[in-house]
């Protein structure tokens, strides 16, 4: 989420990069505040706040647990009827998984991650309940900036008309455009474009749960995104 992108690009800073892409949106259009999402998934990692490095194995072995245990339907419903060797392999995998997260939390006990007690000064100037969004997607463009680095901020694709969502993250977005407006209108290197009316998640060929794209659906957004970044880069170099 949001929250998230200002500690993402202190961690990659190392890579030199000149631009930041911000594709956001959907993991907090459904929270309202006091609600909050403050996950930072590499920074829950001591391996990864020591090292810089996240192991994955975890990761892999639970995704790969999930598959053995479940198949496509003729009806491309998911179902779950696995035989005994792959509900075998599947709970080795699992079993794997646990000890690595539960190694984890042991040292996390000892060395606990700080990044979930930044503090909320909620005067962003977006309105309820968009306060947060909007505090967290200002302090990772402030802090980008502050190195010299461009940020592209990208609104999502709407969600489909006939869906609760859909109001919500037309709000969301309205509010953050504002924001970047007035923070950032003198700043060149800071811009916001939006996906919208790019692809139609309503559209099975192109997103399979209304959200996450398919192969087709990110085709779409790609090319677009594509002329945005060109377009972007092209103004703020000359």
């Amino acid at each position: 989420g949001a929250y998230s992108l200002r500690y993402t690009l202190e961690d990659y800073l190392w890579l030199g990069y000149d631009a930041a892409i911000l594709y956001e949106g959907y993991n907090d259009v459904a929270l309202t505040p006091p609600e909050a999402n403050r996950q930072v998934f590499r920074r829950d990692s001591p391996v990864f706040r020591w090292t810089g490095y996240l192991p994955i194995f975890p990761v892999v072995f639970k995704e790969k647990a999930a598959s053995l245990t479940s198949a496509p339907s003729g009806d491309g419903k998911t179902v779950f009827a696995p035989g005994m060797t792959a509900r075998g392999a599947a709970g080795m995998l699992n079993a794997a998984a646990a000890i690595g997260d539960a190694l984890e939390q042991q040292v996390n006990r000892v060395s606990s991650p700080d990044h979930r007690d930044a503090a909320s000064s909620s005067d962003s100037g977006c309105a309820f309940p968009w306060t947060l969004y909007c505090e967290s997607m200002e302090r990772a463009i402030v802090f980008a900036r502050a190195h010299n680095v461009s940020v592209l901020v990208v609104g999502q694709p709407e969600f489909p008309a006939d869906t609760a969502r859909r109001a919500r993250h037309e709000q969301q977005q309205h509010e953050l455009e504002a924001l970047i407006a007035r923070r950032f209108s003198q700043d060149a290197r800071v811009r916001y474009a939006t996906m919208r009316g790019i692809v139609d998640l309503g559209n099975p060929a192109m997103s399979f749960d209304q959200m996450h794209l398919t192969a087709a659906g990110n085709r779409l957004v790609a090319d677009r995104l594509a002329d945005v970044v060109r377009d972007f880069s092209t103004r703020h170099s000359s």
